[in-house]
């Protein structure tokens, strides 16, 4: 028949194309940026804490007459310590896979990827752990909004003054970020209450199309963090279970990009050695291998600097 093409079985070539694959990979992380990064020379140490209170004492009987003493104040300090480990994942390749495999599937540059995010989302995941008000988290406070935000009725931002007045009564300064997890972040863009503010400071049309930032990016005097991680909590072989890491809890921080001797941001990272590449190859069996790992603990510092607002989500 004119137009027609004949195959036959077993003479096709499936070439890999170089252009397009499909992977999956997990991004939007934000550890970095609520809990910084310190250099530090060894694995164990100790940090300064001042009283809380001492720089803030009211004094009444400051007056001095002449030749009189003046008034003696003290200054309370102790310390608190810290531990890093080290956080190590490896993958391998063997020679038969490195022989045989398509160059264009990159499976090198694939497996490397693998080990670098399973290092990233696992330090998610503790970051988002410990900037909690729970068991398992270390700030010290938090509780439900009075309505889930996802509602008409919900008064998001009387919950997040509430919020900022809590940490600003406990260190005496404002908190300057505001952790809204990407699927809360979406309701509030919608909610009635929040469009009808946003509408005096960014053209309605320009609010609805933010794209990846969804919300401005300052609100209430806060910056607007919006993580995406995502975490599977099937295990492996099983079927794909999806959970967000930071789930539907906002959290109010108040975190010094800039991390300096004295400053009372929510968390710090102490590290020794950061996120290192390396490999080797093992004759019997012929694998060569790459690890990924990093020295460092995550440590809330100053846990009166956040608050957790929790279950926001219906």
């Amino acid at each position: 028949m004119a137009g027609s093409v004949t195959v036959q079985t077993g003479q096709l070539y499936n070439p890999v194309l170089t252009n397009l694959a499909r992977q999956y990979r997990p991004h939007g992380f934000i550890a970095d940026q609520v809990c910084p990064r310190v250099t530090v020379q060894k694995e164990t140490g100790q940090y300064v804490i001042f009283g809380a209170d001492d720089y803030f004492r009211q004094e009444t009987d400051l007056l001095k007459a002449d030749r009189a003493e003046s008034k003696e104040v003290e200054l309370s300090i102790s310390t608190d310590t810290f531990k890093a480990d080290e956080y190590s994942v490896k993958v391998s390749i063997s020679r038969r896979e490195r022989e045989q495999v398509d160059n264009v599937i990159q499976l090198r540059q694939a497996k490397l990827n693998l080990a670098l995010d399973r290092l990233a989302l696992a330090r998610e995941i503790r970051v988002a752990t410990l900037l909690k008000k729970t068991t398992t988290g270390a700030l010290t406070s938090g509780a439900a909004p009075s309505t889930n935000w996802n509602l008409d009725t919900a008064t998001i931002e009387s919950d997040i003054v509430t919020a900022k007045d809590a940490v600003y009564d406990l260190i005496g300064v404002e908190p300057n970020t505001l952790v809204l997890p990407f699927k809360v972040a979406e309701q509030v863009a919608f909610q009635q209450d929040i469009r009808e503010v946003m509408k005096y400071t960014v053209n309605g049309q320009q609010t609805l199309s933010q794209g990846e930032g969804i919300l401005p990016g300052k609100l209430w005097g806060l910056n607007v963090v919006v993580p995406r991680g995502r975490k599977a909590t099937n295990n492996e072989g099983g079927s794909a279970a999806f959970t967000d890491v930071w789930g539907d809890d906002p959290r109010v921080l108040y975190v010094d990009p800039n991390p300096a001797y004295g400053t009372p941001s929510v968390a710090y990272t102490f590290q020794t050695r950061p996120v290192e590449v390396r490999t080797f190859i093992t004759p019997d069996p012929d694998l060569e291998w790459i690890i990924a790992s990093e020295v460092l603990v995550e440590k809330a510092t100053a846990p009166d600097s956040g608050y957790e607002i929790q279950d926001v989500l219906s």
